[in-house]
């Protein structure tokens, strides 16, 4: 998604758009995948951008209540965001050791769910699947290692 695209969300809902927040939108859309707080902090420090964190954590929260952000526990219970289009549903592949986050292209259990649900005679409003492991680059790597 786009920078502008996530303008655009903002100023629909009726938020402000503010100089900081405009600047933590082009560098959120730059990135390629997951990334946490302290990524994004280094992003607008590179780039000689100030922003205050109060700031930053309030964006990403609104983001999050937009749809635009997907937070992603990371690696070592790191908390990080992806970007998603509003409304859509993902979930994610997430390597435990480089903390690389891959996102599914399919809900893998949306049919089993609804079955359940309707068994249970439950109304599913939302879910979330994070399913954890060790990716083949660190697969390689370890093989690599142990090899020596």
């Amino acid at each position: 998604m786009r920078a502008e695209e996530m303008l655009q969300t903002l100023v629909a809902h009726g938020y402000r758009l503010t100089e900081p927040r405009q600047a933590l939108l082009e560098v959120i859309a730059c990135r390629p995948g997951w990334f946490s707080v302290r990524e994004l902090s280094e992003d607008l420090g590179q780039k000689k951008i100030r922003v205050g964190r109060a700031t930053i954590f309030r964006t990403l929260n609104l983001l999050v209540d937009l749809g635009l952000l997907e937070r992603v526990r990371g690696a070592n219970e790191v908390e990080g965001y992806v970007v998603t289009g509003a409304g859509e549903h993902h979930h994610h592949l997430i390597c435990s050791r480089c903390g690389r986050v891959e996102e599914l292209p399919e809900c893998p259990v949306a049919e089993r769910l609804a079955e359940l649900a309707a068994e249970r005679q439950f109304q599913v409003v939302s879910h979330n699947l994070e399913v954890y492991g060790v990716c083949i680059q660190c697969l390689r790597q370890e093989s690599l290692e142990q090899e020596k």
